[in-house]
């Protein structure tokens, strides 16, 4: 029956034109799905951001074919009221839907199907225009929660990171201002805004991760932000609105979705040293989305998705399409090519030769779809399955390691540390952190290496012996670093030696024209006092008679006299003590790595490290450094005053 209250809102004409559009974009959708499905076979080993242009192209290209059909209705509105129609097209496409779904004697039946639509017409929009007025106002709700999370419970970030976030985003090339600010509502990091874009963290969130984990998260928010996500997602599901019912529209969208969080993901990687830090972060997000939820239009982290994600980000390679997603695609394929040779084919045959290639063609299609449908679901099954353990197996490697190096791998070392003594070459124990903060733990007894362990995972004792190339590497690096070291020390014990004899040559300079005068002037006061004592034992005669020996009178003329040594006993257990204060506060673990420090009224440097301000205040009044009075020991490479010793003054 009609339903003529609809017809009074809508005219009748218009009605029909929205429906057989809506009718026409089913197919158009699967069309563009199964491009959608080529562009991701043919793009396995290509960048993201051409995967996603190209994924984005495929949807801008049904929503510019659905528009095309929805002129050519309004323009020509064919009503089929026979076995041809004005527009051919259109009654092929018509025809095809019925030879496939019903056995029909003549192609009347075409006209019959076509003419039902067009009598339910009203109904079919009606019931469209109900779920879709549902779906705008699930949207709206959405963009009142946007507007209601940018001022409820909103609380400003502290500067370090606001600036953090300012410079981060100039880096990937954002030029506006983005404003970062904590909510006590969102529970996983959000962007919102695209004129003025605001990204949204939970409560506490940046005192429950690293800064190194807090920086990869505002990246990838900023690498939204960058490409005008917050728009493209906003129009995305308006047409996600319009069709709600389109399968080939909502697979096609999920996949640009998904593709936009990896070309995030890479900009974050493409802009971070350690992409440990990101990983850990989202495992750390996903195991509080899995029990809380996500909320509205926040980042997606399903646990499909987060391991296609792990894995592309781990292993460098694309998801490929799946079984599953290929069988029903060419499914899509070969029921519109169907279409198509039924269409041909009942042009050209004859009337009484009609029946019975459409019965055959159905009965094949059936068969098709009962072999297909026991295939997908045992396939399903496995999929799932196979899903889960995937899943599983990339979160235990990640508790361990994301990043452990192969055994062929060239090793750049940052730090080599010998647990007891580095005396007994062919028999120790060391630890070795490399340039990607890998830890390896090695045991070597009789120069043979017997035990390891990456990362704190042990390797198995038959694998040893493809690690023998790590050995050597560690034990040439070794060897380079000290040779480098000695060299060091080398060039400074030179360089200070060089500068002590200069000084002491100009000090012995300065000081010979000081004492050839007071020679001069005790050589003058000598003459005089000999006088006096040839005139004193002159008068007194008698008395020297019992001393016969003269009184012997140094002549130091011309003898050349050096300043008294100089007591450094107390400097020399100041620095001791410091010494001893760094190595009980764990700065260096034991006196030998000390290669210098310098320790003055505004900082402590150590083996040119500068230290935390409480140890340099700390010992600072504990040895009496005073301003332009400091304590410094060894090759210092830093400017001061003060007392200077090196390792020659403490022997």
């Amino acid at each position: 029956m009609e339903l003529s209250f609809f017809e009074h809102m809508v005219d009748n004409q218009s009605v029909k034109v929205i429906c057989w559009t809506l009718v026409h974009s089913v197919w158009i959708g699967v069309l563009a799905a199964a491009l959608a499905g080529c562009v991701l076979v043919a793009t396995q080993k290509s960048s993201s951001g051409l995967r996603y242009n190209l994924l984005a192209t495929c949807l801008v290209l049904f929503t510019l074919a659905s528009g095309y059909v929805f002129y050519l209705e309004s323009d020509t509105t064919p009503s089929f009221t026979g076995a041809r129609s004005e527009f051919v097209f259109y009654q092929n496409t018509r025809a095809e839907v019925l030879a496939f779904h019903t056995l029909a004697d003549d192609r009347d039946v075409i006209a019959q199907i076509s003419n039902a639509i067009d009598h339910f017409s009203g109904w079919i929009v009606l019931i469209w225009v109900i779920f879709f007025v549902t779906k705008c106002i699930h949207l709206a709700g959405g963009l009142l929660y946007v507007e209601k999370i940018r001022k409820t419970r909103v609380l400003p970030v502290d500067a370090h990171w606001q600036a953090l976030a300012q410079k981060l985003g100039q880096k990937i090339g954002i030029t506006k201002t983005v404003r970062v600010s904590q909510s006590g509502i969102v529970k996983i990091p959000v962007t919102i805004g695209h004129f003025k874009p605001v990204i949204l963290v939970p409560l506490g969130l940046i005192l429950q991760l690293s800064s190194g984990q807090v920086e990869t998260i505002l990246l990838h928010e900023l690498a939204h932000i960058r490409r005008r996500d917050y728009l493209v997602n906003l129009l995305q599901s308006l047409l996600e609105t319009i069709f709600f019912f389109n399968p080939g529209v909502l697979w096609l969208s999920a996949l640009i979705r998904e593709q936009r969080e990896i070309c995030c993901d890479d900009i974050v990687l493409a802009n971070t040293s350690f992409k440990t830090n990101y990983l850990e972060a989202l495992l750390s997000f996903q195991t509080y989305d899995e029990q809380k939820g996500t909320p509205a239009m926040a980042l997606s982290l399903r646990s499909n998705q987060l391991a296609n994600r792990l894995k592309r980000i781990i292993y460098q390679k694309n998801k490929p399409i799946s079984i599953m997603e290929k069988i029903v695609l060419l499914a899509g394929l070969l029921v519109i090519s169907g279409f198509g040779y039924v269409s041909v084919t009942s042009q050209n045959d004859q009337e009484n030769g009609f029946h019975n290639r459409i019965e055959k063609k159905v009965i094949g299609i059936e068969k098709q779809k009962v072999a297909k449908n026991e295939i997908i679901g045992h396939k399903e099954i496995l999929n799932r399955e196979t899903e889960v353990n995937q899943v599983m197996e990339i979160v235990e490697k990640m508790t361990k390691e994301v990043s452990v190096h192969a055994p062929d791998t060239i090793y750049k070392f940052k730090t080599i540390r010998f647990d007891h003594s580095n005396e007994d070459r062919a028999n120790r124990t060391m630890t070795v952190k490399d340039s990607e903060d890998n830890l390896y733990d090695l045991e070597i007894v009789n120069s043979k290496l017997v035990a390891l362990k990456i990362n704190g995972s042990a390797i198995p004792e038959t694998d040893l012996p493809k690690y023998t190339g790590l050995l050597s590497q560690v034990d040439q690096a070794w060897n380079d670093s000290q040779s480098s070291k000695q060299q060091f020390k080398k060039e400074q014990l030179s360089k200070s030696a060089a500068e002590r004899q200069e000084y002491l040559n100009s000090l012995k300079a300065s000081s010979k024209d000081v004492m050839d005068q007071k020679d001069r002037n005790w050589a003058k006061d000598n003459t005089n006092s000999n006088k006096n004592v040839n005139d004193w034992s002159k008068d007194r005669e008698g008395f020297r008679k019992k001393d016969t020996k003269p009184l012997a009178v140094p002549n130091t003329t011309g003898v050349k006299q050096m300043p008294p040594k100089q007591d450094i006993s107390a400097d020399q257990a100041r620095v001791r003590g410091v010494i001893n204060e760094l190595v009980n506060e764990r700065v260096i673990a034991n006196p030998q790595e000390i290669e210098w420090f310098g320790l003055s009224d505004d900082e402590l440097i150590v083996n040119g490290k500068k230290q935390p301000a409480e140890l340099q205040n700390r010992l600072k009044l504990q040895y009496n450094i005073r301003p332009g009075h400091g304590l410094y020991f060894g090759p210092v490479r830093m400017n001061g005053t003060g007392v200077f010793l090196d390792l020659e003054d403490l022997k």
